[in-house]
């Protein structure tokens, strides 16, 4: 016999944990500013609400919105092209040349801060 299981529909992990939401101070300090005493009430709203929270890829959920079934399979990243090789290459040059120039111009400011 199979045993159903539930999945994150965000990621499709079935690594899931459930908790009770509790008293919210929150609300509780924002219905007491507005209203008064009566206001901390306000801090019971949605508690005792299911939240489902993913161990994969921490994202929280109401239970109602779990998947019975897993997410279809992304398809494969497709390959890049020679241009965009080369396009992202120039990018890392790019980026070696500024962060050279922001480590030359650290140790100018040190040697002058230094002579002082």
């Amino acid at each position: 016999m199979e045993e159903d299981k539930l999945y994150c529909p965000h990621c499709g992990s079935t690594q899931l944990t459930a908790n009770k939401k509790g008293f919210g101070v929150g609300k509780a300090a924002a219905g007491a500013i507005l209203t008064g005493g009566v206001g901390l009430l306000a801090g019971f709203i949605g508690s005792g609400k299911v939240k489902v929270t993913c161990l994969k890829c921490g994202k929280t959920m109401d239970a109602g919105s779990l998947c019975t079934s897993p997410p279809p399979p992304s398809p494969p990243p497709k390959p890049l092209t020679e241009e965009e090789l080369k396009k992202n290459q120039g990018c890392g040059i790019a980026f070696f040349i500024v962060c050279a120039i922001i480590i030359i111009a650290a140790i100018i400011v040190t040697i002058i801060d230094a002579s002082r």
